[in-house]
């Protein structure tokens, strides 16, 4: 069965109506946070934290799991904090049928601020993997590898671009169904999103390839693949 791959901006699209809705007040959640219903675990016994726009820190990891009746913590999430009615993009989270796994998504404006995945056994979050973070460094490493030149040129081209990695745009691809482990994804790199015609020729660069998140928490990379120049325009 071939598995369907989608931009994590499509994956938030699915929620945006349901993070208009809050929980309502809840042991342990701070003055300026709340829990969106769209953050709970299939059986509402665990959701995130999120911050309202007053209460953001773009300086700190906010979002974080709690046990909603208690309170608890059971985990800090470390990818850029979403918060409340974001301009561009929001929480976006998908849970496993059996409340064991938690995709956590936080959509922007151009690519994801925050991709996720916290496993949890008996209760408690046995191991939390940044997937934004882990691919833009592999998929970055690679890309330099193969291309220096290119990559070097890019660089300096999109200089000005600082909120995006080394200036280059990478998205990731997950599958539409539950995201179960293993959980394989795909990662895309392009140095001139918006395609246009006056970018230097020498900076384009496109990549590629595929990721599989394993039960442990390991990452296995494959299919790497990057076209340059005059190239990467075909």
């Amino acid at each position: 069965m071939k598995t369907l791959y989608v931009a994590a901006a499509t994956v938030f699209s699915a929620f945006l109506v349901l993070s208009q809705a809050w929980v309502g007040a809840a042991p342990g959640v701070p003055v300026g946070f709340s829990i969106p219903k769209n953050t709970l675990s299939p059986d509402g016994r665990y959701g995130v934290l999120v911050p309202d726009l007053e209460h953001y820190d773009c300086t700190k990891h906010q979002n974080q799991l709690i046990e909603v009746n208690s309170g608890k913590l059971l985990a800090v999430i470390t990818g850029q904090t979403g918060f409340e009615r974001m301009n561009h993009g929001g929480p976006a989270p998908r849970w496993i049928a059996d409340g064991t796994g938690l995709l956590w998504i936080v959509q922007g404006k151009w690519f994801p601020r925050a991709v996720n995945y916290l496993k949890l056994v008996d209760g408690k979050v046995a191991w939390q993997a940044n997937l934004l973070e882990l691919s833009h460094k592999e998929m970055l490493r690679q890309t330099k590898a193969e291309v220096p030149e290119a990559y070097a040129a890019a660089v300096r081209t999109n200089k000005d671009n600082s909120g995006f990695p080394d200036g280059f745009t990478i998205d990731i691809g997950l599958p539409s169904s539950d995201p179960v482990l293993p959980l394989e994804f795909t990662v895309d790199l392009t140095s001139n999103p918006k395609q246009l015609e006056d970018f230097p020729k020498e900076a384009e660069i496109r990549g590629s390839m595929r990721g599989v998140l394993k039960s442990d928490g390991t990452i296995r990379w494959s299919g790497f693949q990057v076209r340059s120049g005059a190239d990467a325009l075909r």
